[in-house]
């Protein structure tokens, strides 16, 4: 699928990528109304960077009652060890 007008959004996560792979941490938000592609646009830059970076994923589904730690403990599964 393309992703039409998200050049500059996919440029500015390689910018943070390339600052975390260089010792200065990052953690991003997307934000944005739904249905406008923030799903999209993260997966095409996971895609676009797998075999360079590690990706862990997590969300909070708001069809049920929120858990706001949530995708912390999504992530603590996929990287296992004391942070599970």
């Amino acid at each position: 699928m393309e992703l039409l007008e998200r050049g500059t959004h996919l440029a500015r996560l390689a910018e943070h990528l390339a600052a975390a792979a260089g010792g200065h941490g990052r953690l991003v938000v997307v934000g944005g109304e739904a249905g406008i592609g923030k799903t999209s646009l993260v997966r095409r830059f996971a895609d676009e960077h797998k075999a360079s970076a590690r990706v862990l994923w997590g969300a909070s589904d708001w069809f049920f009652t929120p858990q706001p730690l949530r995708p912390v403990f999504d992530i603590a599964e996929q990287v296992g060890g004391s942070l599970a």
